[in-house]
């Protein structure tokens, strides 16, 4: 709800645009066209009769994506216990979370792109960065690759989902070589119920994004300049995810503890060789 673009590399201004993307995919969701879905639709009673009473006409596929989109923005979170921490509750996170919250505003560097004010507490800038996900020869070989110009949203969506080319990141929207690798800085809240990370899903748990940041990331030419090794401890790295961790909504409080204890578990395994 509060992007300014969607998707990891910002193809899509609206909710309503990139609701219909997935639908369309042929890797995702892969409807042959429009009237298939709205064919599928009709031939629910109940939702015949949903979109009769909201919309006051029949099903057609942009009111499907209207409807999709309204759901979308209802799904905002500011109720964590690092928010009633900042509302003056000094209780509501352990001191973990206290110092990887300074950590976070400190020597992790995070809060750089992770942008967070008590006007706008979103935990993003809004922005696109290569932070070193996105890095190697191939960058360059495929960003030579394509055409210069612009393409339509559905060639967008081809390219950035089964070309191969997924990993250029928002210069197949800019076409601009400072955008290659880049991808949007997404906000931190409710991690531990949306992993993997990372646009492509290299990080398996959370332990694994703070480390990747404390070596700076993969060296590459479009490295975003705020990219640098951190030389954080291993306690200053437990600490960072412990406050990361209080970022999650209360309804998904269970989950998210069960899912903590999972991924600790595996960064103590790959501490040990195990």
């Amino acid at each position: 709800m509060f992007n300014s673009s969607q998707f990891w590399d910002g193809r899509a201004q609206t909710l309503e645009e990139q609701a219909k993307s997935p639908i369309l995919n042929p890797i995702e969701m892969g409807m042959k066209s429009p009237d298939e879905v709205v064919a599928k639709f009709k031939a629910i009673p109940r939702y015949s009769e949903a979109f009769e009473l909201v919309f006051g006409r029949e099903i057609n596929f942009d009111d499907i994506c209207r409807a999709l989109a309204s759901y979308e923005r209802t799904q905002f979170s500011f109720d964590s216990p690092f928010d009633h921490y900042m509302a003056g509750e000094s209780g509501a996170i352990d001191e973990l979370a206290k110092r990887g919250w300074k950590i976070f505003n400190g020597s992790g560097r995070c809060i750089t792109c992770h942008a967070w004010t008590r006007d706008r507490p979103l935990f993003t800038d809004g922005c696109f960065h290569n932070v070193g996900v996105s890095a190697g020869a191939p960058l360059t070989h495929n960003a030579t690759a394509i055409r210069a110009d612009r393409d339509d949203s559905a060639q967008l969506d081809k390219l950035a989902t089964d070309s191969g080319m997924s990993d250029l990141g928002r210069y197949l929207v800019t076409r601009k070589p400072a955008d290659i690798g880049a991808f949007r800085t997404p906000d931190l809240r409710n991690l531990l119920v949306t992993q993997p990370y990372f646009h492509d899903g290299s990080a398996a748990t959370l332990w694994d994004v703070v480390a990747h940041f404390n070596r700076g990331g993969v060296r590459n030419p479009y490295l975003d300049s705020v990219i640098i090794p951190l030389d954080l401890s291993r306690t200053e790295e437990d600490d960072l995810v412990a406050f990361l961790a209080t970022l999650t909504s209360p309804e998904y409080e269970q989950p998210a503890k069960a899912e903590y204890e999972r991924q600790y578990r595996i960064s103590r395994d790959a501490i040990s060789g195990r």
